[in-house]
Order: structure tokens, then sequence, then C-alpha cells
């Protein structure tokens, strides 16, 4: 047990009063609410950081979409031929037939596939296309979708 302190003449004894006993009371869940609040702040601020579909805070891609799109239909078209001959080597692919179709924001890139390498087991059925969708802004491929 602790010894008692010895408080000023002018306090005249042991203290009468009722918030004396406040101490355990009050201020640990206090302190339990403020770090829950804190550490909840920080999550959401980590959760809206890895947005999928960030804002263009930019200024030099701001400045490169202000005339018209940072991609074209022409480098989309490219693009697509691009990720087909890197990501999907043996693949014979038919390069003049890539169509590109105008969906808003993306780009959709349709490769048609002539022959598929035999090597491929695990595609069930092979498509006959692949489609990529290609951010207008920002030449990022937000997908790869087979038909």
């Amino acid at each position: 047990m602790r010894p008692r302190r010895h408080w000023p003449a002018l306090l005249g004894g042991p203290s009468t009063s009722p918030l004396d006993g406040m101490l355990g009371v009050s201020v640990y869940p206090m302190r339990r609410t403020f770090l829950l609040a804190f550490a909840l702040l920080l999550w959401y601020g980590v959760a809206t950081s890895q947005d999928s579909n960030p804002k263009q805070t930019d200024i030099p891609m701001l400045l490169q979409n202000h005339a018209g799109p940072f991609v074209t239909a022409d480098f989309a078209r490219q693009l697509g031929v691009l990720i087909m001959a890197q990501k999907y080597p043996g693949v014979i692919f038919d390069a003049a037939g890539v169509e590109v179709l105008d969906k808003g924001d993306v780009w959709w890139v349709t490769v048609p596939i002539q022959e598929w390498p035999i090597g491929i087991p695990t595609l069930k059925p092979l498509p006959a296309h692949l489609i990529f969708w290609i951010r207008k802004a920002d030449a990022a491929v937000l997908d790869i979708r087979s038909r």
C-alpha cells in the first residue's frame, strides 16, 4: 500500500470530494475510446488511400488529358497487340482484326485469337477473343475478359 500524501494545511485533512474515486472509473474508458477512435481514423485513411480508381490529382496527367484522352483508339489498339505479344507468347492472333470500342472512360480492345498453343490446358474452353479494358486517362489495363 502506498503511503498517504500529506496535503497542505489549507485542505485540513482527507478529502471528502465525490470526484476522488473518478480517476479509475472514467479516465481509462475515455483513454480506450480515444485510442479506438484514433485507430479507426488510421484504418479509414489506409482503406481510402488504396482506391482502385484514384482521382486525378497529378498535374502533368491532368494537362495530358485536357485536350482529349491520353490514350487514343490507335494507342489502345497498339497496346492490346503489345500485351498479346508479351503476355501470351505462342498464341497466334490477327493483329489486323483488332477492334477498339469506346466505352466512356475505357477502351475495350478485342483481339481475335486464331490458334492457341497446345500447352495451355488450363483454359477450357479456349476463348476465341480476348478483351482488354484500357483506361483512357492513364493507359492502365483494368481487366482482361474472354469471349
